[in-house]
């Protein structure tokens, strides 16, 4: 079995259905309107389209130019900085 198609390794459903799946996934149709569309059950739609996202979501970290810690400094996000009466943090020693 090919690498695009290792999902399918113990599947049910054949190739063409699973492509199917892909298709109406891509157009961003919901779970409940595939199945009716494919003639499948809700549940295998749904096991399939986590499937798909899992390994999305892997390729995407394997792309990601973050690794490790990541330091955010403090920055205001926003059209405008509110400005208020700041009260100075005072730290005592005990």
């Amino acid at each position: 079995m090919t690498k695009s198609y290792a999902i399918l390794k113990r599947a049910r459903i054949s190739r063409m259905k699973f492509r199917e799946i892909l298709k109406y996934f891509s157009l961003d149709i919901e779970a409940t309107r595939i199945a009716k569309l494919t003639g499948l059950n809700r549940n295998p739609v749904n096991k399939y389209r986590l499937l798909v996202r899992e390994r999305i979501a892997e390729e995407c970290e394997m792309e990601s130019p973050f690794s490790g810690d990541i330091e955010v400094d403090e920055s205001f996000f926003g059209a405008h900085r509110v400005k208020s009466n700041r009260v100075p943090l005072i730290v005592a020693d005990i």
